[in-house]
């Protein structure tokens, strides 16, 4: 019996440690955790939402059912919540070391508010009470926001101990490494209010719904302005922590032409106007610019800044696009107005409202209110609306096409971090969160997230690859008994060991290595002979290897050469720095007018790279629109930064190639050799700046430390 007794104890000892590390561990970030706490805020804001409704009658009396089936619901699931915390107390650290954990649990402060927040209803069971005092007392379910709110609070604190008032708020309203979980709380509740007033202006222009809510429209309105104004100074006034905005007048003005902040001001801008300018003008028509609060949600998405960017890249492509668009309307309106005039004058009485008809027959919406009735007319509508597929179609493909460009971009930027975050061998927990929040910017799944740090794991060496396929071939690689069988593979994998020989002859020192295999304990007759071989075969190359196309150096001579000076310049006591740069918006110029122009203005930025060296410098081509700069024996700084401003100079004038006219702009990313990095992690560091630059609106540098 003592047995079976014991067996059910351990069973349960089990089952709760599985139940609380499944929902209520916080330190176990792939459980249910988040998930749930997240469930229960919403149900406390829902109910919170429902409290408030409950007083407006035209909502109240019809549906009191739905109400109370809510409210039963909220309760269940409440009490739920309670139980399971009570029966998972034993293994919560805070509670295991009393000496009855449940007792301990039960008179903690947020088991009282939970308990306080389901108590009202089982009382009003079993004794009779005032329905609206147990209904008001369910206002105290709000406290049980504080189970979420006091660990952030106190977390924020934690992080931002000894700074100043103006920079906890700077980390407040702003994602920097000490705003922790306070600030997403924070941008919860601003998105909430952005949700609340959009919904409150749209139902408020419903006559009947007004008719009722008007009051009610009025105070969510007040309420909803103050929480904005709050949130725009509070934007305004910590702005100069960020070095962009450092001045304290210059750097806030800067700061508040930003778009982002720029839309906040237009969010509350109707409200202060009016309620100042309303006894002079008649400012009502402002209201409904109260929507713009809607845009405020693009500061919490990613997408909507990748867009903004791409909007910002490609501007100069949609300008010319924008004014093939309307010269093709001007010129559809004059031929309307020329040709159905006489026939139509009611429709066609001038050229300004024969544009209505062009756009529409462009855009191939066709409402039908204006439509050619002469020949002619008819059949200029045809060819314009043929026209028009392909014409209004050229921005929205080259959009789509940039934004697709902009994610690659972002997925390249972050590999590119990965690789530099795995040189030490392993990923820190703060790399850990940064790379979780990267991918939730870019929408990666988690498996999405997995496959990507599998991959640069393996690349680094880090690990061996997981996946079949790859370990498949690897095993058919090196299995001798396979090799054996099939020729011809073997021929293939013997050509590429060759290869891959005479690639580590080409960037290794000759010298040592003569000396380490005349060494017969090193090496083997057999072995010697062949690395004779191949130093012949070096030697009867060219030294210098050139890219067909640009004529500065390949990928592999960069690297010897990379690595000669990278020592030739640690011996000498000076320092190197390795510039990856890529041209921007050659993307759209190779698409727009083709490879063979595309080809031609890489020439071109070749050339003009090649102005802006010194002798002693080595440029050579990546591949694609990238090349690796590579500066040696820089002095300081200065003399650095003067080469970067005079390639960035070089590149600010127009490219011409045949009747093509265009410019390329150029984002330049700096490693410094200061570092004890080697030649690749050097190459992989400057590729991360240059993505940094990129993204930052690119024509300029960016170096990481």
């Amino acid at each position: 019996m003592s047995t079976n007794l014991t067996s059910a104890a351990q069973l349960n000892a089990r089952f709760r440690k599985w139940v609380y590390d499944l929902i209520f561990n916080d330190q176990i970030k792939s459980n249910l955790h988040l998930q749930f706490e997240h469930f229960i805020t919403y149900v406390i804001v829902l109910n919170m939402a429902g409290l408030v409704l409950e007083h407006i009658p035209i909502i109240y009396d019809t549906r009191q059912n739905i109400f109370h089936f809510f409210d039963v619901v909220s309760l269940i699931i409440f009490t739920a919540e309670y139980i399971l915390r009570a029966y998972v107390a034993p293994e919560n650290p805070v509670f295991k070391l009393a000496k009855i954990p449940r007792f301990a649990f039960f008179k903690s402060p947020f088991a009282l508010i939970d308990l306080v927040s389901i108590l009202p209803f089982y009382l009003g069971a079993f004794f009779e009470a005032d329905l609206r005092v147990l209904r008001a007392l369910r206002l105290l379910r709000l406290f049980k926001l504080f189970r979420a709110l006091t660990p952030a609070v106190r977390e924020f604190l934690e992080k931002n101990k000894g700074k100043s008032f103006r920079y906890k708020i700077y980390a407040l309203v702003n994602d920097t490494p000490t705003s922790g979980h306070l600030h997403h709380i924070f941008d919860f509740f601003i998105v909430l209010w952005v949700i609340i007033s959009v919904l409150a202006v749209i139902l408020e222009s419903v006559q009947s719904v007004n008719y009722y809510l008007h009051t009610e429209f009025i105070i969510l309105d007040v309420i909803a302005v103050a929480v904005f104004s709050t949130e725009y100074l509070m934007r305004l006034y910590s702005c100069t922590e960020d070095p962009k905005y450092k001045a304290w007048l210059s750097g806030r003005l800067r700061s508040a032409k930003n778009p982002t902040n720029v839309i906040d001001l237009l969010a509350i801008l109707p409200f202060y106007l009016e309620s100042i300018l309303h006894h002079l003008f008649d400012l009502r028509f402002l209201r409904v610019f109260r929507l713009m609060r809607l845009l405020k949600l693009a500061r919490y998405s990613g997408a909507t800044q990748s867009l903004f960017i791409v909007i910002k890249r490609e501007w100069p492509v949609m300008k010319a696009s924008a004014f093939i668009m309307m010269l093709l309307v001007m010129l559809a309106a004059c031929l309307g107005y020329l040709f159905e005039h006489e026939a139509q004058p009611d429709k066609f009485e001038n050229i300004p409202q024969s544009i209505y008809w062009s756009v529409i027959t462009l855009a191939s919406v066709g409402y039908g209110d204006i439509s050619p009735i002469t020949p002619a007319g008819r059949a200029i509508t045809i060819i314009l609306a043929l026209l028009g597929i392909g014409i209004f179609a050229i921005p929205a493909a080259i959009l789509s096409s940039a934004l697709s460009d902009q994610l690659r971009i972002d997925r390249e930027s972050m590999m590119a971090e990965l690789y530099s975050m795995l040189e030490d061998g392993v990923i820190s927990p703060d790399e850990q969160e940064l790379i979780e929040a990267e991918a939730k910017r870019l929408h990666l799944s988690k498996d999405e997230l997995d496959r990507l740090l599998e991959k640069a794991k393996v690349d680094m060496g880090l690990e061996q690859s997981t996946d079949k396929k790859e370990q498949h071939a690897n095993s058919k690689e090196f299995n001798l008994e396979f090799l054996s069988k099939h020729a011809d593979v073997a021929a293939e994998q013997l050509k590429i060991t060759i290869s891959n020989l005479q690639q580590i002859v080409s960037v290794s020192d000759t010298q040592k290595l003569i000396t380490y295999f005349g060494n017969s304990n090193h090496a083997t007759p057999l072995q010697g002979a062949m690395l004779n071989l191949l130093l012949q075969n070096a030697q009867a190359q060219p030294q210098d290897g050139l890219d067909e196309l640009t004529g500065v150096l390949n990928k592999s001579t960069l690297m010897r050469k990379l690595d000669q000076a990278l020592l030739s310049c640690r011996e000498a006591g000076m320092h190197l720095a390795v510039c990856f740069i890529d041209l921007d918006h050659f993307k759209s110029i190779n698409d727009q007018f083709g490879h063979p122009t595309g080809d031609a203005f890489l020439k071109l930025a070749a050339q003009r790279l090649g102005l802006a060296i010194r002798a002693n410098d080595i440029l050579a081509r990546w591949g694609g629109d990238e090349f690796v700069l590579v500066l040696t024996s820089l002095h300081s700084q200065e003399q650095l930064k003067n080469i970067l401003d005079r390639i960035i100079s070089l590149f600010s004038a127009d490219f011409e190639v045949g009747h093509v006219r265009a410019s390329l702009g150029i984002s330049i990313g700096i490693a410094n050799s200061q570092s004890d990095l080697n030649s690749q992690a050097l190459i992989t560091r400057a590729d991360t700046a240059m993505y940094i630059a990129k993204n930052q609106g690119g024509n300029q540098y960016h170096a990481i430390e």
